[in-house]
């Protein structure tokens, strides 16, 4: 993966928003003392857990609310779409989003978002209905006083819903 931007606001020095972009192979960090070096390095670590941001590291004066105080953005490179290669629509994956609030946990995203192909389910559910509609189906269920609603089977005169293929319960 590749680090392609960071977000940080409200935190320590960066009371207002900053996008830091990274273009190269190598980066370097320069500035004067107090510029939020330090504190860039330090919120980095975050990405590595789940606990809350201390109250001390949000900028003085400022409250964090619900938007995230980091959000970094990574380019996948071939070998991570590799490994991602096993999730349907996985080796299209380009880019991994993360987010953290004042309160702690990561949140991940991904672009593009995985799409699972429905239309299997979607066949095998007409072929069932098909098959439930067939005339077998129908008169073997009446022929055992039972009507079927909705995939429940029901006493014929009970009112009361009973699972399975409408064995009686107990």
């Amino acid at each position: 993966m590749q680090l392609v931007w960071i977000r940080i606001r409200k935190y320590r020095r960066f009371s207002e928003a900053q996008t830091l972009r990274f273009t190269g192979k190598l980066t370097a960090l320069v500035g004067p003392n107090e510029a939020g070096k330090t504190s860039l390095l330090e919120i980095l670590t975050h990405l590595n857990r789940d606990e809350a941001f201390a109250r001390l590291d949000v900028t003085r004066g400022e409250q964090a609310g619900d938007q995230p105080l980091l959000e970094v953005c990574f380019f996948l490179e071939p070998a991570d779409q590799q490994a991602l290669g096993d999730i349907p629509g996985g080796k299209n994956v380009r880019w991994l989003k993360v987010s953290k609030d004042q309160e702690g946990p990561r949140e991940f995203g991904i672009e593009p978002d995985l799409h699972r192909d429905l239309r299997p389910r979607r066949r095998t559910a007409d072929q069932l209905r098909q098959a439930l509609a067939h005339p077998l189906l129908s008169k073997r269920g009446e022929r055992n006083g039972r009507a079927r609603r909705g995939g429940i089977a029901r006493e014929a005169g009970a009112g009361r819903a009973r699972p399975g293929c409408g064995r009686p319960l107990g």
